[in-house]
């Protein structure tokens, strides 16, 4: 279950795309790849799934719900997620949500290599995650490895069954990178499709 929060912000350098919870359904909308690649957003306008809720309140429900809170509020305080990681025992998927929101917090805060090794660590634990591998695409992008966020992407493109219009976008942004503008344009339809599916 992931809950969404419905503020939106600017991403800085960008015209036109607000970074919500829905950034794909925005930017795909707005923007075409050919725009991103002169404009130079294709690392900057990244869609990103909302951070993940905690399928159930366990004993440690407060600090699930600092974490939580802080991915979403963009605070640049791991501490939350770091109190959970080291305290109780938590079942693994807790602790795969817990590695994810951690990555987003870093990633917040520029710490790029950090943060893959957060969402690295989230599907080691539960490789069906499909919003870490997003996340990791999303900071594999923000380091200029761009194969390997598109192997990323691909990932999560063939397990996803909720977010895939996110996968789908920012594999297009990826393509983009590449020069693979004809790829980048399918995928880029692709998303908009899935999108107003849902």
């Amino acid at each position: 279950m992931l809950k969404r929060s419905g503020a939106a912000s600017r991403i800085p350098g960008t015209t036109g795309c607000a970074r919500t919870h829905n950034t794909a359904k925005l930017c795909a909308m707005r923007m075409h790849p050919l725009l991103l690649i002169v404009a130079g957003l294709s690392a900057t306008c990244l869609a990103a799934p909302a951070p993940l809720t905690f399928p159930e309140l366990s004993a440690n429900a407060i600090t699930e719900n600092d974490c939580f809170t802080a991915a979403r509020d963009q605070k640049a305080d791991p501490a939350p997620c770091d109190a959970l990681l080291h305290g109780a025992a938590a079942d693994p998927w807790t602790l795969a949500i817990t590695h994810n929101n951690k990555g987003l917090i870093l990633g917040t805060i520029g710490e790029h290599e950090k943060a893959l090794g957060e969402f690295d660590a989230a599907l080691e634990l539960a490789p069906e995650l499909v919003q870490a591998q997003i996340n990791r695409g999303n900071t594999l992008m923000r380091l200029g490895r761009y194969r390997e966020a598109l192997d990323a992407y691909d990932r999560a493109v063939s397990k996803a069954t909720v977010n895939q219009h996110v996968a789908l976008f920012n594999r297009a942004l990826a393509h983009a990178a590449f020069g693979n503008l004809d790829q980048a344009a399918s995928d880029l339809a692709a998303a908009r499709h899935q999108a107003a599916a849902q």
